[in-house]
């Protein structure tokens, strides 16, 4: 029973973290201003319905990883990859695609080293 308690102490966590970051994507500008612009896009032809949900789609998807890697950064302050990973449950490789991004948006830096393995954090 206390094994099971513990696994749904940890669901709700991880649960909150997503739910967290998804309403800080709402508040984003860029998540914004792809929702407010969809009417236009749609009604000139730019996309059809369907390339436009799949653009929101990805769009939200990514801002709402970015926005878990942010969290832990924030919380754990600088972390390896590997420790990202293992918080986020995303993979590594997922990892590293928005590390790249956050830094060319001048987010986060690299800090130092962890054994072989480079320490990001927040700016």
């Amino acid at each position: 029973m206390k094994m099971s308690q513990n696994r749904k102490s940890e669901d709700n966590i991880d649960t909150k973290a997503i739910l967290d970051a998804s309403a800080a994507v709402f508040k984003e500008e860029r998540t914004r201003w792809l929702i407010g612009k969809g009417e236009h896009l749609l009604r000139v032809g730019k996309l059809t319905e369907e390339q436009f949900n799949e653009l929101l789609d990805k769009v939200i998807k990514d801002e709402i990883e970015r926005e878990l890697i942010s969290q832990v950064l924030r919380d754990k302050g600088s972390s390896t990859i590997e420790e990202i990973s293992k918080l986020t449950k995303l993979s590594s490789k997922a990892i590293l695609k928005h590390l790249i991004a956050l830094k060319k948006l001048n987010l986060v830096n690299i800090v130092g080293e962890s054994d072989d393995d480079y320490l990001y954090a927040l700016i």
